[in-house]
């Protein structure tokens, strides 16, 4: 799909209403010189205020949910925000939405939004690198690309996009890659939707969404521990004895880890058998493969009845896991999950 809509096309037959939900962020923060740097300070309607450019393309009604930096976001503010989407989905008032959000946890809110979520409205999220009281901040613009976005007929695929610096994301593919750059995200190889420029909302690509959970109402425990050499397997230990259900371990490759800790995982099962532990990858992109044998390889990690974790990084790899054990799946389901190709 390489479709273009302009500004002009989208925006005729009248005003849209956009629902403008905000969560806080940077988009809606100011350096205070007391504390020595940026909190949350702005309401939606003082964001609105200044990006008056807005009022040329829609409507706006302010949703607010909470207004936090998005480093202090969890599943029971996720769960909030999942029912008030569910909610503006069904108004009949309002004929798209926008979500602004922290970059810190960006990538997790909007992977989880679409794992309980199929879009029946437009929907993106977006956010800004740099808080409103620089000179340069990116928020305004990053607004104003995604109501762009918004007024666009492609724009109803059944994701929720995420929309910044220029580019349209998949939301269930988007990851931060960049601590301080404005170019911050991208959907790596599944991803990129489509770019808006000065003059123009170009379409690429229509996402794959898959079948989505129910919003959940309990938050079983689920850690993630990281590979390294000379990992001694204690925060495995730690994590079970602290009531973990699951544990994503993020292995080496194509899903490996050392002897010890694939010592210390057999000994976990063998005493709770249905403790789930998941293998993802340290790796940016690729697949966990069933490659290596041996005392560590993702062969004998499966054997033990490992789930190996397909393509989703650790964070994701986490909700997932947490949304299929609070559904009760069993733990083929949950391999059936991870493993299919199309999770993108």
């Amino acid at each position: 799909m390489n479709k273009t809509d302009s500004d002009k096309n989208t925006a005729a037959g009248g005003k849209k209403k956009i629902a403008l939900v905000t969560t806080g962020g940077t988009i809606a923060q100011r350096v205070d010189s007391e504390v020595g740097g940026a909190v949350p300070a702005l309401t939606g309607e003082e964001i609105l205020k200044t990006v008056p450019k807005l009022k040329e393309y829609a409507d706006f009604t302010v949703v607010p949910v909470v207004n936090i930096d998005s480093r202090d976001m969890n599943f029971q503010i996720y769960c909030k925000l999942a029912h008030k989407l569910k909610k503006l989905s069904r108004d009949g008032g309002i004929d798209a939405i926008v979500i602004l959000h922290g970059t810190d946890t960006m990538e997790e809110t909007a992977f989880f939004l679409n794992q309980v979520i199929k879009a029946e409205k437009p929907i993106a999220i977006t956010g800004a690198m740099r808080s409103a009281s620089e000179r340069d901040a990116d928020g305004p613009r990053n607004l104003i690309d995604t109501v762009r976005v918004l007024l666009t007929p492609y724009a109803l695929n059944g994701n929720i996009m995420v929309v910044m610096n220029g580019n349209i994301i998949n939301g269930l593919a988007v990851t931060k890659v960049d601590s301080s750059n404005i170019d911050a995200f991208n959907g790596g190889k599944h991803g990129v939707l489509g770019i808006i420029d000065e003059f123009h909302v170009t379409w690429y690509n229509k996402p794959i969404n898959i079948n989505t959970f129910k919003i959940p109402q309990r938050f079983p425990k689920v850690d993630i521990v990281l590979a390294y050499p000379g990992a001694s397997g204690n925060l495995i230990k730690a994590s079970v004895r602290d009531g973990a259900k699951g544990i994503v371990i993020v292995g080496y490759g194509a899903g490996n880890v050392s002897k010890q800790l694939f010592r210390t995982i057999r000994s976990v099962l063998k005493n709770k058998k249905d403790f789930i532990f998941l293998i993802s990858t340290r790796s940016p992109e690729g697949n966990i493969l069933p490659v290596y044998a041996g005392e560590g390889g993702a062969v004998d990690l499966e054997k033990l009845g490992v789930v190996l974790g397909g393509s989703l990084n650790p964070t994701k790899s986490r909700i997932l896991l947490m949304l299929c054990l609070c559904s009760s799946y069993p733990k083929s389901r949950i391999i059936s999950i991870f493993q299919k190709s199309e999770i993108f």
